[in-house]
């Protein structure tokens, strides 16, 4: 009888030490932003030509990043995704642009991020695993690429940078 009570004391702090493990190595795994920058929209309304422009300074080339972006809209926004050109100008005078469309609704116009009170919040990464190619101040500008001129309920877009997972 004795044993059996050990056995499950044993047992029981070692689910214990089992989960605080995976405790710490999700927190390990949530990286510090290295760079943040938010813009927030006037009116909830994002001119086609206000381009999101933030400056980064990096300073190691042989880390990799991840880049992501997080908009901001309320629920009255009328479309199922929103179209951007990101442009990161790098140090060394090299550039990387492309056109993009980020997804917030699926078939069912779901919204793809989370809604509370009317505003939904989209994370999305657009590079995963990004190599500098210079140490310095890299530019990155975002421009909306939607067709109308004012896109109204769009309330901010925010530019992280993290240190990457990837090896």
């Amino acid at each position: 009888m004795k044993f059996l009570y050990k056995l499950m004391i044993v047992r029981h702090h070692f689910s214990k030490i089992i989960l605080f493990s995976l405790l710490i190595s999700f927190l390990g795994c949530q990286q510090k932003p290295v760079f943040e920058y938010s813009k927030e929209f006037k009116n909830d309304q994002w001119n086609r030509f206000d381009f999101v422009e933030a400056t980064v300074d990096i300073k190691n080339t042989n880390e990799m990043y991840d880049l992501q972006l997080i908009l901001t809209s309320n629920d009255k926004y009328i479309y199922d995704y929103i179209a951007l050109n990101i442009s990161l100008f790098f140090s060394d005078e090299t550039v990387r642009s492309r056109d993009i469309e980020i997804r917030l609704q699926d078939k069912e116009l779901n919204w793809l991020g989370s809604k509370e009170n009317g505003i939904v919040t989209t994370p999305f990464t657009y590079i995963h695993g990004l190599k500098f190619p210079a140490t310095g101040k890299t530019k990155i500008r975002i421009e909306n690429k939607m067709s109308k001129i004012l896109l109204e309920n769009v309330s901010g877009l925010k530019i992280i940078l993290t240190k990457s997972g990837v090896k």
